[in-house]
């Protein structure tokens, strides 16, 4: 279906978010910090981002503004567990930048499908067209 690149410091979140994206035949690349991120985006092409905002380093907020800025066709969906900040505002702050959806955590898998779906219809309609031949 899509390839997804899901960005998330905790790799047991990371692995049953991975699990879950898999299971709906979606092709997951996984790394744990925005940097890693950045990297992998220069590399690969991805359909969509999904990535947390608390990280070490490069965090979400930084990673969401950085990718907006390279690819602005890339839909993301920012995930949070809150921190030093509540995640409802951090949340808040990934949708001002532009975010498809955002997901608080605990991630509910029915959540995240719908948000995947909602993404990756964007992104269809984002597309060019291709003239019939």
């Amino acid at each position: 279906m899509a390839t997804i690149l899901l960005v998330e410091d905790h790799a047991d979140v990371r692995s049953a978010m991975r699990r879950a994206l898999q299971r709906a035949s979606h092709t997951v690349l996984e790394v744990s910090d925005g940097g890693e991120a950045l990297r992998t985006l220069q590399r690969e092409t991805v359909d969509l981002l999904v990535t947390d905002i608390n990280m070490p380093g490069m965090d979400g907020i930084e990673l969401i503004i950085a990718s907006t800025e390279r690819w602005p066709d890339l839909p993301v969906i920012a995930i949070s567990g809150g921190g030093l900040l509540p995640k409802e505002l951090l949340l808040d702050n990934a949708q001002a930048l532009g975010v498809v959806a955002t997901l608080a955590k605990p991630v509910g898998v029915a959540d995240l499908y719908a948000a995947v779906a909602k993404a990756l219809e964007r992104r269809r309609g984002m597309e060019p067209s291709t003239p019939d031949s």
